[in-house]
């Protein structure tokens, strides 16, 4: 009969899991420096690299705010080049990840395709209850 100790069990669930753990981190970082990359090669005027450094980590690897402003460089980027469709499609995503975003120093083609978005509620529910009561004398 075979046993397994502690230590072997312990061994082989670190060689199991360890490789993915690696794995899992490696792409986060790598996907945090694609996104610094990114941002510098805009500020560089580079602008027609952007969507295609930026697309790999927007599928699978960004958090919600690296996702964020990877949606927000993306906009620029097809607006730059007034691809008005895939300027939308990135400001949706823009907008569902941040739907209280406010604006404060966008450059004016941001701003005015921003504007042309609901950002607000259609309609608001509501209601009121209570118990009123009559003053007797």
């Amino acid at each position: 009969m075979f046993f397994i100790t502690r230590k072997s069990f312990y061994t082989f669930l670190l060689i199991a899991v360890l490789p993915g753990l690696v794995k899992a981190q490696s792409t986060e970082n790598n996907c945090t420096q694609t996104l610094k990359k990114a941002q510098n090669t805009y500020d560089q005027g580079r602008i027609f690299e952007i969507a295609d450094m930026l697309q790999p980590c927007i599928e699978n690897g960004f958090t919600k705010e690296e996702k964020t402003s990877a949606y927000y460089l993306l906009t620029l980027t097809y607006l730059y080049f007034n691809e008005r469709e895939k300027a939308e499609k990135a400001m949706l995503e823009f907008l569902k990840l941040n739907p209280e975003y406010e604006i404060k120093n966008d450059p004016a083609e941001f701003v005015n395709l921003y504007n042309s978005f609901r950002t607000t509620p259609a309609f608001l529910i509501g209601g009121r209850a209570g118990i009123g009561g009559v003053d007797v004398d």
